[in-house]
């Protein structure tokens, strides 16, 4: 497990675009935290470092969005609005993960995911923008992040 400090925005951009180039088909990623906590804004510097060109925006009201215009083709979730885990299990989110890339805000709503996946989980900092990044691996992802070490 990895803790980050980010101290803007940019910094959170950056983390995603990091996580980003390592990315296969086939990951998961889970995205924990508060209303604005920053996993939005986490999606957003992702989809930006694949090469998405669509404007990413959270799915609350649509739970599910697809995007097929970057290296690799995402899914993004949002289970806010969903807090009964029957109903999230018939989203179908597995059918998606083989496709591309993963990634769902509000995770922990979901009463949990099989490995392998990698889990972020914001929470505000001190400052309007800095956020503390807890980053849990498993399978795979665990070589993929031993570089994280070196910034945590």
């Amino acid at each position: 497990m990895w803790t980050l400090h980010l101290e803007s925005l940019e910094d959170t951009h950056a983390l995603a675009a990091d996580l980003a180039r390592v990315a296969r088909r086939g990951d998961l990623m889970l995205l924990n935290g508060g209303i604005g906590s920053g996993k939005t804004a986490f999606v957003q510097g992702f989809a930006a470092a694949l090469g998405v060109r669509e404007h990413v925006t959270s799915p609350s009201f649509v739970v599910h969005t697809m995007y097929e215009s970057g290296r690799l083709p995402m899914s993004h979730f949002d289970l806010y609005r969903l807090e009964d885990p029957s109903s999230i299990a018939q989203l179908g989110i597995e059918e998606y993960v083989d496709d591309g890339v993963t990634l769902i805000e509000w995770a922990e709503r979901s009463g949990g995911f099989a490995p392998p996946h990698v889990t972020i989980s914001l929470d505000l900092g001190a400052g309007d923008d800095e956020r503390i990044a807890t980053i849990a691996a498993t399978g795979t992802w665990c070589e993929r992040l031993d570089w994280l070490g070196e910034a945590s």
